[in-house]
């Protein structure tokens, strides 16, 4: 063989071999998502089960209180799964009416005891938990029949 008919089939290997190289990792990447999808999402699903489709408690922070309206942020309902990236979750701001029905309570962390307060009681950056009659997975705005704060 002459240098140039060498050169030339040197040139077409290399050319295969990277062709090649990247036809594979195509595939290897189609294979393993396709396999990620069949054989791994039920065991994804069984160790973080999507939350329920009917919510009617809810725990946040309160960001603000105006009138009769809290004002809560928690996680996302739907960002549940973990972040792999470390990320935080992503957070949502929901509103909670507190109604003359609604029971509010507060309970002593260190001696367990309860007592009701008022609705003046509650600050901003209080943990609460809110609790409602409706479904409020989806709901931006609903009454609160209960509100509960540990400290």
């Amino acid at each position: 063989m002459d240098k140039k008919t060498t050169s030339l089939f040197a040139v077409f290997i290399v050319i295969a071999l990277a062709v090649g190289f990247f036809a594979g990792q195509w595939q290897g990447k189609t294979e393993g998502e396709k396999i990620g999808s069949e054989k791994l999402q039920p065991l994804i699903d069984s160790v973080f089960p999507e939350p329920p489709a009917n919510i009617n408690v809810l725990t946040g922070i309160v960001k603000g209180i105006s009138g009769a309206t809290i004002a809560l942020e928690i996680n996302a309902i739907d960002d549940y799964l973990p972040h792999l990236d470390g990320s935080p979750r992503k957070m949502e701001t929901r509103f909670a009416t507190v109604t003359p029905s609604t029971k509010i309570v507060f309970t002593d962390s260190e001696t367990g005891n309860s007592r009701n307060i008022n609705l003046q009681d509650l600050k901003t950056g209080d943990v609460i938990t809110v609790v409602s009659a409706e479904n409020i997975r989806n709901a931006e705005r609903f009454d609160a029949t209960e509100l509960r704060i540990v400290k």
